[in-house]
């Protein structure tokens, strides 16, 4: 079985080049909502470092011989791997243009950024995003970008670009709450406020029904649920119905 996030995808009956990486961007953890920006790049990498830990608690008790070891929580996954460009060849250049490609190192490092680093003033974050390589696909968000320009040609621009790239898994509420066979008014949430949300939309789509907005204002000290500010994590605990 797969990771959680990295996922098989069907056989459609055309095969997928492995050499196409894809990262789409998308406004929500679900990943349901899809802005329409995307970058794609030929990916041959050396290696790729994926990463899955599970903490334990191991306290030992005094004048015990062992720790009765129980399980704490399993970690987000984390995926990290370089990708390069080069003005002899430009890997992103997938579509058989003339672009001047020394100037193109630049550019498509900034269309990179713009899809997976860039912040995004309608989710008040940067997008989160899905990379698909192959018969695979992660689901995540971005933890790092590191750019080395290299090869400068005599007009100052560079020829190549390596860049290191990492991110971390993430999956919503609701698919984690499935994954773990457990009700997801039984969790306790935290959500971020988006403009446009209303807290008791969001206690119907948790707990069933709208409610329970007044508990939630009172265990978050909310003085007007009215005009809560985008960008509030706001705490939606299990609740005793």
């Amino acid at each position: 079985m797969l990771p959680s996030n990295i996922q098989a995808q069907e056989d459609s009956g055309s095969q997928a080049s492995i050499e196409i990486l894809t990262i789409q961007a998308y406004s929500d953890d679900a990943f349901t909502e899809d802005t329409g920006d995307s970058f794609t790049a030929q990916f041959n990498p050396e290696t790729i470092k994926h990463v899955m830990n599970i903490d334990y608690d191991t306290e030992q008790a005094i004048g015990s011989s062992g720790a009765d070891v129980k399980y704490k929580q399993t970690r987000p996954e984390t995926l990290s791997f370089r990708l390069e460009f080069s003005k002899s060849f430009d890997a992103s250049n997938v579509d058989g243009s003339n672009e001047d490609l020394t100037k193109a190192v630049i550019n498509r490092v900034e269309d990179l950024k713009d899809v997976i680093f860039a912040y995004s003033g309608d989710i008040h974050r940067p997008y989160f995003i899905q990379l698909s390589w192959g018969d695979f696909t992660f689901k995540g968000q971005t933890t790092g970008i590191d750019v080395t320009y290299s090869m400068y040609d005599i007009s100052g621009e560079p020829k190549r670009a390596s860049i290191e790239l990492s991110f971390i898994g993430s999956m919503d509420v609701q698919t984690r709450a499935k994954s773990e066979n457990r009700s997801s008014p039984d969790l306790s949430h935290y959500i971020e406020f988006k403009d446009g949300d209303s807290l008791p939309v969001i206690c119907n789509k948790i707990y069933g029904s709208p409610d329970y907005y007044l508990e939630i204002a009172r265990i978050n000290k909310l003085s007007n649920f009215r005009n809560i500010e985008p960008g509030r994590r706001l705490l939606f605990p299990p609740l005793e119905k």
